[in-house]
């Protein structure tokens, strides 16, 4: 579609990692045209890897530039040295990553900012390796067979690896609750969440949560 028409028509491909970009991004590429309103703020960020340069700089030490493009706008990021040790192999077309960085002086002109880059990591490897558990919430009235039978559903058709935390709440006092953690059941955070909201009549009167390690 971007290829055909200039745009994504049937909505942009991040979109299939909303609950984790929801869950770890604090911001959007289009807000790198006022970098210095984010002068050492810590930066999280997703996009699709939509093309790439490499080469070899006069010292003879290897480079990368590449743009990033989310649904707000595209940006040109540098690695080199130590950084493109680290993720030069991120540097690939059509892959999605999240990326932690901060927005610093320039070393070589410190009248410049830059935005340097601490982390990278494949947005379809955060669910497994960032994201505890899903809580969920649910008041006691709830709690019915037809609910029960459709979360255990719910919950065959996404298995995966992310802990799931149940809270059930009492109708009267809301701070009266019981904590319940599932010992064998797991699943896909993303494709549970996307099958939730399948069905209506559970995700009507549930609640998620993602609970995510730091990144």
């Amino acid at each position: 579609e971007k290829e055909m028409i200039g745009f994504w028509l049937s909505g942009h491909p991040l979109d299939m990692f909303r609950e984790t970009i929801k869950t770890f991004v604090n911001f959007e590429i289009k807000e790198f045209k006022s970098l210095e309103e984010h002068i050492d703020k810590e930066i999280c960020f997703a996009g699709v890897i939509v093309s790439i340069k490499k080469g070899v700089n006069k010292n003879g030490n290897p480079y990368s530039s590449f743009v990033i493009e989310d649904a707000s706008g595209s940006y040109e990021f540098f690695l080199n040295g130590k950084k493109y040790v680290a993720y030069g192999d991120f540097c690939k077309e059509n892959i999605f990553v999240l990326i932690k960085a901060v927005i610093k002086p320039a070393w070589k002109d410190n009248t410049k900012l830059e935005v340097q880059i601490e982390k990278m990591e494949l947005l379809e490897d955060v669910v497994e390796k960032y994201i505890d558990s899903i809580s969920l919430s649910m008041s006691i009235s709830r709690i019915t067979e037809g609910n029960v039978k459709t979360l255990s559903k719910v919950c065959k058709k996404a298995k995966g690896k992310t802990k799931l935390n149940i809270t059930v709440i009492d109708d009267e006092d809301s701070e009266i609750a019981l904590s319940m953690k599932s010992k064998k059941v797991k699943v896909n955070a993303e494709k549970f969440v996307e099958e939730l909201k399948k069905e209506s009549s559970l995700s009507n009167c549930i609640s998620y949560r993602f609970n995510k390690m730091p990144f």
